[in-house]
């Protein structure tokens, strides 16, 4: 089994970590992901625990956490539509002010 691995330029961290979340969401709006795999995508303690060593914004910082209220959400049967569109418009506000200029580089590794 081959597992990925993404590398990007520090100051690029925002931009591809806004997008993948955004992905993400956009996933789950549209029913092509379930809500509990959308949200331990990056719900995952050790991808937030991750994110505290990178210079992003807060509010990136707060979409990223806001992946634990979709759980609650979801564990109480609440609507998560108005919750994503909150999410993706914060991520586009977000995105609109980065200047990226940076590559991303996709490597398959072999364990």
């Amino acid at each position: 089994m081959q597992n990925l691995k993404l590398e990007f330029e520090e100051g690029a961290a925002e931009f591809y970590i806004a997008s993948l979340a955004r992905g993400i969401l956009e996933g789950m709006k549209s029913g092509a992901l379930n809500a509990e795999t959308g949200i331990w995508s990056l719900g995952r303690p050790v991808f937030r625990n991750t994110l505290t060593t990178l210079p992003i914004s807060a509010e990136l910082k707060e979409v990223l956490e806001s992946f634990e209220e979709l759980d609650a959400l979801t564990e109480l049967g609440i609507d998560l539509q108005p919750t994503l569109q909150r999410m993706i418009d914060t991520l586009n506000r977000c995105q609109r002010s980065i200047n990226v200029d940076a590559s991303l580089i996709i490597r398959a590794i072999s364990p």
